[in-house]
């Protein structure tokens, strides 16, 4: 009896081990990684811009060389190209400075800079508490890539505007840089100055305004201007692409340009025809 016993204990042992063994066994659920964004879908880092109005003037009278001022015109297209960026964009006036500065003929078609909207995104979705929780995270990484999907079509749809843009400013540089005109035996300081003035008081506030001028600086033929004909050009930046081959008369007509402008409101910076410049609108 005691054998039988035994017999059925250790069958009964064997038994559960075997139910034990062939029971399977549930894996726990793996972490669910964060999936990323697919190339191009990042999400843009955009500096902040402000409004530019850029006032381009060329001296077109006799004592200005007209390879020079050819030059001056290349430098100042490339400047236009640096004015396309993210923001509220901003528009560039050109004129020539010859006899009458208000004649229709020496003012060129402007070029407008179109603003560009930074895209905006909705809140990325939130990861699941529980890593361990598959189907949390896989509701989760189907809105993760929808989420992904709109950054990537907002950013087509604003990288396109951008283009844009681009592709207008480069036409309008190409113009000025191809521009030829005749000379002119006159220079209208006091036009120009008057015409750039107004359109900075129009600008928006807050923008930034530059005066770009190529010129020897040399008013003639009954155009002089003494030092307080300025109008105001509060703020105004004034780039001078400067021609001057006399060293006792450059530093005179420098000294009282400089005190004309400073007394207007602007600061000025003088540089050579030709010469390269860069980072003007950082």
């Amino acid at each position: 009896m005691i054998r039988r016993t035994r017999c059925w204990l250790l069958l009964g042992i064997l038994g559960g081990l075997l139910v034990v063994a062939c029971t399977p066994v549930k894996k726990p659920a793996e972490a669910v990684a964060s999936p990323s964004c697919p190339n191009g879908a990042d999400e843009r880092q955009i500096a902040p811009a402000v409004h530019e109005t850029v006032y381009l003037a060329f001296d077109r009278s006799t004592s200005y060389p007209v390879q020079t001022r050819e030059q001056a015109q290349g430098v100042a297209a490339n400047l236009i190209a640096d004015l396309v960026r993210p923001g509220p964009g901003g528009v560039v006036y050109i004129s020539l400075i010859g006899r009458n500065s208000y004649d229709p003929a020496n003012i060129l078609e402007p070029i407008v800079i179109s603003p560009t909207v930074p895209p905006t995104y909705s809140a990325p979705p939130k990861a699941p508490s529980n890593p361990l929780d598959r189907r949390a995270g896989d509701r989760y990484a189907e809105a993760r890539n929808a989420w992904c999907s709109e950054i990537a079509e907002r950013n087509a749809t604003y990288d396109a505007a951008l283009v844009a843009v681009r592709e207008q400013a480069n036409s309008g540089a190409e113009r000025l840089r191809t521009f030829k005109v005749a000379h002119e035996p006159a220079s209208d300081f006091g036009g120009l100055m008057a015409r750039a003035a107004e359109k900075f008081a129009n600008a928006p506030a807050g923008g930034r305004k530059t005066l770009f001028i190529a010129s020897d600086m040399e008013p003639y033929d009954g155009q002089a201007i003494a030092l307080s004909d300025l109008p105001p050009l509060t703020g105004v930046r004034v780039m001078i692409s400067w021609h001057c081959v006399t060293a006792a008369i450059c530093r005179d007509l420098q000294a009282a340009w400089n005190q004309r402008f400073a007394a207007a409101g602007a600061r000025v910076q003088w540089f050579t025809p030709g010469e390269p410049i860069s980072h003007v609108f950082d």
